[in-house]
């Protein structure tokens, strides 16, 4: 566009011809640059289009595939006939761990005549010998032809989450579903509205169509069975079969576990004939086992574990080790080790952890509903806790629970230094009291006469 002025400006200046090009030089170079971002910009565009295609064509395979999947085990499995005195177990982690572990060593310590065999991980069906899994089990790895061959033939199913629908396999007549589920007493909520997860939610219906019995520890759970996922079968009160190590252990049984954590993440020390010389029992456990979040943020995991060891130390006497253990679904997160902090994520049963625990530490996980049976001090730091029941939301208020309250690394500290050990008792009781708590030891003997009960019909 013609600028007269500028016209003027270049004229006098003795400038006209020169200044002239180069502005049609520059524009020219605008125009070819901008020229080369469209073109840039298509082949970005065409680029994204053809990747959207293939994905969606991948989408289209992979759920041909599943539908396959799904199509071939009912196919094939159902025809498989039951063995009467086959009994499958599985854990929401694949682990040999919580309820059907404990299930498990009842059967064996009785003698029943009966096939025990266990879905687990591949990680799993290689350290089983360190973890501990008796002979009589037979591992089956996750989601294989074993597994499956071994779900469909078992007269009984054992599982402690919905992992025996999770893939679809139907439950054929003269099978039996029972659920031990994992959780305790609160403190999330597990309600249909709050969870997230529309493939879980999916599945869960199902399992609410398939489950036979339901396994809970108390009238508060039941009611939350109830009115959750377990509507439609028989809900027995008999206690979690996972708690009963904390009625029944011995003195030596408690060493013999602290021997084999301590020895596992190498806390020991040993003379040249292999003696042990750490004063195991002058070192004291705090165990910190926070739940995970629906958005995957670990931006609550900022707990002072210094600050913390140094005020139990002070507090309560001895050397304090803390034991920090990630959720499952954040046991791949990458936390920074810190001196005097022992990640026992690892560790397959935090049953064992809690045993040896001399105070428990958590946020909103039901394992410390577990670990007030054993009368230690458990505490509960919510940094995020307003988020957190915004998000998620909870079974009942956390103040109802007998642990102190934290939202910060200082009021932690205050409620460690002022916890008071009757205020606290009275408290636990009167939570198991209005829970209706059924806790007695003997969870994992009332499942095992079930199951006789089943395999003998």
């Amino acid at each position: 566009m013609f600028n007269r002025k500028i016209f003027l400006h270049d004229l006098l200046e003795g400038k006209l011809i020169i200044r002239y090009e180069k502005r049609k030089a520059k524009e020219k170079a605008l125009r070819k640059k901008a020229k080369a971002k469209r073109k840039k910009q298509r082949k970005k565009l065409r680029a994204k289009k053809k990747l959207l295609k293939k994905e969606a064509r991948l989408a289209r395979k992979k759920n041909f595939d599943m539908r396959l999947g799904d199509f071939a085990r009912k196919y094939y499995f159902m025809k498989m006939d039951i063995v009467p005195n086959r009994i499958f177990f599985v854990t929401f982690n694949g682990i040999y761990n919580c309820n059907p572990k404990y299930i498990t060593e009842e059967l064996i310590r009785q003698g029943l005549p009966v096939q025990i065999y266990w879905g687990v991980t591949k990680q799993q069906m290689k350290s089983c010998e360190k973890d501990g899994i008796p002979e009589q089990v037979h591992l089956v790895e996750r989601y294989t032809y074993d597994y499956y061959k071994a779900q469909a033939t078992s007269k009984i199913w054992v599982d402690n989450a919905i992992c025996c629908v999770w893939k679809y396999l139907p439950k054929k007549p003269g099978q039996v579903y029972i659920d031990t589920w994992h959780g305790s007493m609160g403190l999330k909520s597990i309600s249909q509205k709050d969870i997230t997860d529309s493939n879980w939610l999916k599945k869960s219906e199902i399992c609410r169509e398939t489950v036979d019995y339901c396994i809970s520890n108390s009238a508060f759970e039941t009611q939350l069975f109830r009115e959750s996922y377990f509507d439609k079968c028989q809900i027995v009160e008999y206690g979690h079969a996972r708690n009963d190590l904390f009625f029944n252990s011995t003195a030596r049984q408690m060493r013999r576990i602290k021997e084999k954590v301590f020895k596992r993440y190498n806390l020991l020390t040993f003379d040249e004939n292999g003696n042990i010389l750490t004063d195991i029992d002058n070192i004291k456990i705090c165990l910190y086992a926070p739940t995970f979040r629906d958005d995957k943020s670990m931006a609550f995991f900022d707990l002072d574990f210094q600050k913390l060891r140094k005020t139990l130390n002070k507090r309560m006497g001895g050397e304090w080790k803390i034991f920090s253990r990630l959720h499952f679904h954040d046991r791949k997160e990458n936390i920074k080790p810190q001196k005097g902090v022992v990640r026992v994520t690892t560790y397959p049963d935090i049953q064992e952890l809690m045993l040896l625990a001399d105070v428990g530490i958590t946020d909103y996980s039901s394992w410390i509903c577990d670990f007030a049976l054993t009368g230690k001090p458990g505490f509960i730091y919510a940094s995020d806790l307003d988020k957190f029941d915004s998000i998620r939301g909870f079974c009942y208020p956390l103040e109802e629970t007998p642990f102190p309250i934290a939202t910060n690394n200082d009021e932690l500290i205050e409620n460690i230094n002022n916890f008071d050990i009757k205020k606290y008792e009275e408290k636990r009781l009167a939570f198991l009291k209005a829970c209706g708590c059924c806790e007695e030891g003997h969870a994992a003997e009332k499942t095992v006469d079930l199951i006789k009960g089943i395999i003998s019909e």
